[in-house]
């Protein structure tokens, strides 16, 4: 059985206009306008989104919360770059290099909470071994008073 192809949301906006499909699968190959959604799609992949059917890929977006499933790695993505390759390469705030789309998912709001509590511990971490012994001395003392007021008043 031939399986759907997997389409933008902006290529699947742009096949669901189509009214003529011998004529969309007959003229593309010649017109293939620059600021088509289908410019990078072959004819094939076209008839089969028209007669088999597709699947539209999740998209991402600057700011996203992705998991890596290889090393188990949640980061946001910092920058998306479409350049040369269609499908963009992620960069992100916890690699140096690119990822790409089917190397990561969408990270569930659990790992994304968690996360953000692993970052913000490490930010910690750094702050409390900057801090001199009679500063974490003072520190622990506010912390274990439970004195709301003397919280305040510092």
């Amino acid at each position: 059985m031939t399986e759907k192809v997997k389409l933008t949301q902006a290529q699947a906006d742009e096949v669901k206009r189509i009214k003529d499909i011998d004529y969309a699968i007959n003229i593309h190959p010649l017109n293939k306008r620059p600021d088509s959604p289908l410019r990078n799609l072959s004819v094939a992949a076209i008839a089969r989104a028209l007669y088999v059917g597709y699947e539209v890929e999740l998209e991402y977006s600057v700011g996203d919360w992705i998991y890596r499933e290889r090393d188990m790695v949640i980061s946001k993505i910092t920058k998306i770059d479409y350049g040369m390759n269609v499908s963009g390469s992620i960069f992100t705030d916890a690699y140096t290099g690119r990822l790409f789309k089917d190397e990561i998912r969408h990270a569930t709001e659990s790992e994304i909470v968690a996360e953000k509590g692993r970052r913000m511990n490490k930010k910690l971490d750094a702050i409390l071994l900057d801090l001199s012994s009679e500063e974490r001395i003072r520190l622990q003392g506010k912390l274990n008073c439970g004195d709301a007021n003397e919280l305040s008043n510092s």
